[in-house]
Protein backbone atom coordinates (compact mmCIF):
# COMPACT_ATOMS: atom_id res chain seq x y z
CA UNK A 1 0.00 0.00 0.00
CA UNK A 2 2.85 2.63 0.50
CA UNK A 3 4.29 1.71 -2.45
CA UNK A 4 0.89 2.65 -4.64
CA UNK A 5 1.30 5.98 -2.38
CA UNK A 6 4.47 6.94 -2.72
CA UNK A 7 4.33 6.27 -6.62
CA UNK A 8 1.10 8.21 -7.16
CA UNK A 9 3.17 11.16 -4.89
CA UNK A 10 6.25 10.92 -6.87
CA UNK A 11 3.92 11.21 -10.21
CA UNK A 12 1.88 14.25 -9.18
CA UNK A 13 5.40 16.22 -7.92
CA UNK A 14 7.11 15.21 -11.33
CA UNK A 15 4.07 16.30 -13.11
CA UNK A 16 3.81 19.63 -11.14
CA UNK A 17 7.57 20.25 -12.14
CA UNK A 18 7.23 19.43 -15.47
CA UNK A 19 4.21 21.59 -15.90
CA UNK A 20 5.77 24.58 -14.59
CA UNK A 21 8.88 23.97 -16.48
CA UNK A 22 7.01 23.66 -20.10
CA UNK A 23 7.86 25.55 -23.21
CA UNK A 24 5.18 28.00 -23.21
CA UNK A 25 6.31 29.67 -26.78
CA UNK A 26 5.07 26.39 -28.45
CA UNK A 27 1.59 27.32 -28.82
CA UNK A 28 1.89 30.92 -28.11
CA UNK A 29 0.54 31.79 -31.90
CA UNK A 30 -2.05 29.61 -31.81
CA UNK A 31 -5.26 31.55 -31.72
CA UNK A 32 -8.54 30.34 -29.74
CA UNK A 33 -12.19 30.98 -30.46
CA UNK A 34 -14.10 32.69 -27.20
CA UNK A 35 -17.85 34.04 -27.85
CA UNK A 36 -17.74 36.35 -30.83
CA UNK A 37 -13.84 37.03 -30.63
CA UNK A 38 -10.69 35.01 -30.62
CA UNK A 39 -7.88 34.68 -27.84
CA UNK A 40 -4.64 35.77 -29.04
CA UNK A 41 -1.25 35.93 -26.71
CA UNK A 42 -3.55 35.58 -23.47
CA UNK A 43 -5.75 39.01 -25.24
CA UNK A 44 -9.49 38.98 -26.01
CA UNK A 45 -9.76 39.93 -29.82
CA UNK A 46 -13.69 41.34 -30.43
CA UNK A 47 -13.32 43.55 -33.60
CA UNK A 48 -13.29 42.68 -36.46
CA UNK A 49 -10.26 44.07 -37.85
CA UNK A 50 -8.06 43.51 -34.64
CA UNK A 51 -9.49 39.92 -35.47
CA UNK A 52 -8.64 40.00 -39.35
CA UNK A 53 -5.08 41.61 -38.77
CA UNK A 54 -3.98 38.77 -36.83
CA UNK A 55 -5.54 35.87 -38.84
CA UNK A 56 -3.77 37.59 -41.82
CA UNK A 57 -0.29 37.71 -40.46
CA UNK A 58 -0.20 33.94 -42.19
CA UNK A 59 -0.03 33.45 -45.62
CA UNK A 60 -2.86 30.97 -46.58
CA UNK A 61 -5.10 31.86 -49.15
CA UNK A 62 -7.78 29.62 -47.62
CA UNK A 63 -7.43 31.63 -43.66
CA UNK A 64 -7.52 34.52 -45.97
CA UNK A 65 -10.50 33.51 -47.71
CA UNK A 66 -12.42 32.58 -44.68
CA UNK A 67 -11.06 35.69 -43.28
CA UNK A 68 -12.94 37.89 -45.58
CA UNK A 69 -16.20 36.24 -45.77
CA UNK A 70 -16.17 36.24 -41.84
CA UNK A 71 -15.54 40.18 -42.60
CA UNK A 72 -18.64 40.68 -44.64
CA UNK A 73 -20.93 38.27 -43.16
CA UNK A 74 -20.42 40.14 -39.97
CA UNK A 75 -20.87 43.83 -41.21
CA UNK A 76 -23.71 42.77 -42.83
CA UNK A 77 -25.45 40.83 -39.79
CA UNK A 78 -24.77 44.04 -38.13
CA UNK A 79 -26.76 46.27 -40.61
CA UNK A 80 -29.80 43.91 -40.69
CA UNK A 81 -29.36 43.41 -37.12
CA UNK A 82 -29.83 47.40 -36.74
CA UNK A 83 -32.64 48.16 -39.52
CA UNK A 84 -34.66 45.15 -38.37
CA UNK A 85 -34.47 46.36 -34.75
CA UNK A 86 -35.42 49.86 -35.50
CA UNK A 87 -38.46 48.57 -37.18
CA UNK A 88 -39.15 46.19 -34.17
CA UNK A 89 -38.38 49.77 -32.11
CA UNK A 90 -40.43 52.00 -33.95
CA UNK A 91 -43.57 50.04 -33.73
CA UNK A 92 -42.96 48.93 -30.17
CA UNK A 93 -42.55 53.70 -29.53
CA UNK A 94 -45.57 53.51 -31.39
CA UNK A 95 -47.91 51.70 -29.48
CA UNK A 96 -46.09 52.90 -25.78
CA UNK A 97 -47.26 56.34 -27.43
CA UNK A 98 -50.62 55.32 -28.05
CA UNK A 99 -50.70 55.35 -31.37
CA UNK A 100 -51.54 52.63 -34.36
CA UNK A 101 -49.09 49.73 -33.93
CA UNK A 102 -47.68 49.37 -37.15
CA UNK A 103 -48.02 45.74 -37.48
CA UNK A 104 -46.36 45.25 -41.27
CA UNK A 105 -43.19 47.16 -40.03
CA UNK A 106 -43.39 45.00 -36.98
CA UNK A 107 -43.25 42.07 -38.32
CA UNK A 108 -40.99 43.27 -41.30
CA UNK A 109 -38.30 44.30 -38.01
CA UNK A 110 -38.51 41.23 -36.87
CA UNK A 111 -37.72 39.44 -40.08
CA UNK A 112 -34.61 41.02 -40.90
CA UNK A 113 -33.46 40.86 -37.45
CA UNK A 114 -33.65 37.55 -37.38
CA UNK A 115 -32.12 37.03 -41.09
CA UNK A 116 -29.28 39.00 -39.53
CA UNK A 117 -29.13 36.62 -36.69
CA UNK A 118 -28.94 33.66 -39.06
CA UNK A 119 -25.84 35.80 -40.73
CA UNK A 120 -23.80 36.40 -37.76
CA UNK A 121 -23.87 32.74 -36.60
CA UNK A 122 -22.49 32.00 -40.54
CA UNK A 123 -20.10 34.38 -39.62
CA UNK A 124 -19.06 32.79 -36.49
CA UNK A 125 -18.34 29.80 -38.27
CA UNK A 126 -16.51 30.86 -40.88
CA UNK A 127 -14.41 32.63 -38.08
CA UNK A 128 -14.09 28.93 -36.61
CA UNK A 129 -13.30 27.70 -39.49
CA UNK A 130 -10.35 30.34 -40.13
CA UNK A 131 -9.43 29.63 -36.85
CA UNK A 132 -9.01 25.67 -37.15
CA UNK A 133 -7.49 26.72 -40.59
CA UNK A 134 -4.72 28.99 -38.98
CA UNK A 135 -3.79 26.77 -36.31
CA UNK A 136 -3.33 23.59 -38.27
CA UNK A 137 -0.69 25.26 -40.24
CA UNK A 138 1.50 26.62 -37.28
CA UNK A 139 5.12 25.98 -36.97
CA UNK A 140 6.77 23.47 -33.97
CA UNK A 141 3.43 21.57 -33.32
CA UNK A 142 4.29 18.98 -30.82
CA UNK A 143 2.35 16.43 -29.05
CA UNK A 144 1.85 16.77 -25.65
CA UNK A 145 0.13 15.17 -22.75
CA UNK A 146 1.26 17.20 -19.60
CA UNK A 147 -1.50 18.09 -17.18
CA UNK A 148 -1.41 21.93 -16.94
CA UNK A 149 -3.04 24.29 -14.68
CA UNK A 150 -4.92 27.16 -15.00
CA UNK A 151 -7.46 29.51 -13.45
CA UNK A 152 -10.85 29.95 -15.05
CA UNK A 153 -13.10 32.74 -14.91
CA UNK A 154 -14.06 32.71 -11.53
CA UNK A 155 -9.69 32.65 -10.21
CA UNK A 156 -10.16 28.95 -9.06
CA UNK A 157 -6.73 27.32 -9.80
CA UNK A 158 -7.39 24.04 -11.68
CA UNK A 159 -5.97 20.85 -13.14
CA UNK A 160 -6.43 19.77 -16.49
CA UNK A 161 -4.85 17.58 -19.26
CA UNK A 162 -4.14 19.72 -22.47
CA UNK A 163 -3.77 17.37 -25.43
CA UNK A 164 -2.19 19.50 -28.62
CA UNK A 165 -1.11 17.88 -31.89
Amino acid sequence: MNKNLLFILFFLVVSIVKTYGQNQDSTADSIQYIGNGILFNGITYKKTNDIRNILLKSSNPEVASLVESYQSNKSTASVLAFVGGFGMGWSLGGLIAKKDFNTGLFVGGAAVAILGIVLDGSANSKLKSAISSYNRNLPNKKVSFIPIFYQGDNQQMNLGLAINF
